[in-house]
């Protein structure tokens, strides 16, 4: 694999998602400090993203916000 690893394959491979053309990309991902370093920084967001709970989540806005939001806008 002369080239870089499409950002596709490399989002699919940190995902988790396995494929039949695995192997050519995981030996590049040993050569390439380029799309090694893109495959663990997108690692780093999956595992955010899946450390995200329900918690972390913001709260919605109290009663009555998209109404006055709405009428000062003249809707």
């Amino acid at each position: 694999m002369a080239h870089h690893v499409h950002e596709d394959d490399l989002t699919e491979l940190a995902l988790g998602h396995r494929s039949a053309h695995d192997g050519p990309v995981v030996a590049h991902l040993r050569r390439c400090a380029d799309c090694r370093a893109e495959f663990e920084a997108l690692g780093a967001v999956v595992a955010a993203a899946r450390a995200v709970t329900a918690a972390d989540l913001p709260l919605p806005p109290p009663q009555g916000v998209w109404e006055a939001i709405s009428a000062e806008i003249g809707g």
